[in-house]
């Protein structure tokens, strides 16, 4: 008899002890499956449905979204071309015209979709990006992480140099949306997803 590396003790005891091939067990398991036809039935006539039923429920998954960059509301930026707001998100420019610091503020629920719409990377690849940055000593430190667009928002209204991103429906008057490429979230085009 042979076993397979990492397979269950207990499978390889009773395979054992009735001197029968896992491979044989395998293959009874098989037909007894073959042994009910009416299994596809009981699938396509009530789990299916069931099934379909749920996905329509949850809904789609906020793919549509928009994201909305934000700075303090006394900021003297509006306007980021979407080259520059790459050059931010990607650590090559740290510092504001008028010599202020950036801190970059990132929402953890929604970084994934931020970072492929404006950067083309996984929410993976852009933190590596990161890490090699900080291990380099091309940066100081990682973008803050926060789990809450409420705490991104209170961030970025107590720190002038912040730039953060939040979904564009949880804006409010604390912080300032800032326009990408001329565009808000609402406008027809926008980069942001």
């Amino acid at each position: 008899m042979k076993f397979a590396v990492g397979q269950p003790a207990q499978q390889v005891v009773t395979a054992i002890n009735e001197k029968r091939p896992i491979e044989s067990k395998c293959a009874r398991l098989q037909s007894a499956v073959v042994q009910f036809p009416n299994q596809s039935y009981m699938f396509r006539r009530h789990i299916a449905p069931l099934l379909i039923a749920l996905a329509i429920a949850a809904g789609p998954r906020s793919s549509g979204a928009q994201t909305a960059v934000i700075v303090h509301r006394t900021s003297a930026f509006n306007n980021f071309s979407a080259e520059n707001l790459r050059r931010v998100f990607l650590g090559k420019t740290t510092v504001a015209e008028n010599g202020q610091p950036l801190v970059l503020v990132e929402l953890t629920s929604i970084r994934g979709r931020f970072t492929k719409s404006l950067l083309g990377l996984s929410a993976d690849e852009f933190h590596r990006r990161w890490v090699g940055m900080v291990f380099r000593g091309d940066a100081l430190g990682f973008p803050l992480e926060l789990t809450d667009a409420a705490a991104v928002k209170k961030f970025v209204a107590e720190h002038p140099g912040a730039v953060g991103y939040i979904p564009a429906s949880e804006m409010d008057d604390t912080v300032k949306t800032l326009r990408v490429d001329g565009k808000l979230p609402s406008d027809a085009g926008y980069l942001l997803k």
